[in-house]
C-alpha cells in the first residue's frame, strides 16, 4: 500500500517486471478498504490441541514452548512458512540496528519480498508519532536490511 498525496503527479505503468531475462506479470487487485484485525486468524482447533494443553499445563518447559510455537505457526501458515510477513506498528524486530529509536516509532515492517523467496530482506518504515498521526508520510524513513 502506498500513500500518494492529493495533487501529486503520477504515471501508470505496466504490472510486469523482469526476472532472469523473463517477463513476469504482477497480480493486480482492485482497491479495497483495509481494516486491522489484532492477533492471528486461525482455525479454532489449535486451542484444544495437545501442544496447547502441554504448554498451558507445563511449568515453563522450553520444549513445550517450542512445540507450542511450532503448532501455532503450522496452524497460521498451513505447514509452510510464507515468504512475506507484515507488521503494522508495535516494536520492530530488525536483523541489524533497530531504526525505531529516540523519537522514531515503527510504522510498518515487512519481512521478505514477493519476487525471489530465496532472498531474505527486512523492510522497515519509521517516523515520528506526529507525522504518522497526521498522515504526513513524506517524513517517514525507509530502511532495508539483508
Amino acid at each position: 500500500m502506498f500513500h500518494v498525496p492529493a495533487g501529486a503527479r503520477t504515471t501508470e505503468r505496466a504490472a510486469t517486471y523482469e526476472l532472469n531475462g523473463e517477463a513476469m506479470q504482477i497480480k493486480v487487485y482492485e482497491p479495497r478498504t483495509l481494516y486491522p484485525v489484532p492477533g492471528l486468524t486461525l482455525d479454532s482447533d489449535w486451542q484444544g490441541g495437545p501442544q496447547t494443553r502441554a504448554f498451558l499445563d507445563g511449568d515453563g518447559d522450553e520444549d513445550a514452548l517450542d512445540t507450542f510455537e511450532e503448532a501455532i505457526l503450522d496452524a497460521a501458515f498451513g505447514g509452510h512458512r510464507p515468504g512475506v510477513c507484515v507488521q503494522i506498528g508495535g516494536f520492530s524486530d530488525p536483523w541489524d540496528m533497530a531504526p525505531d529509536q529516540g523519537d522514531l516509532v515503527l510504522f510498518a515492517q515487512m519481512a521478505g519480498q514477493a519476487i525471489d523467496y530465496d532472498v531474505f530482506t527486512m523492510n522497515l518504515i519509521v517516523g515520528t508519532r506526529e507525522d504518522i498521526a497526521a498522515a504526513e508520510y513524506v517524513g517517514l524513513r525507509y530502511e532495508q536490511q539483508c
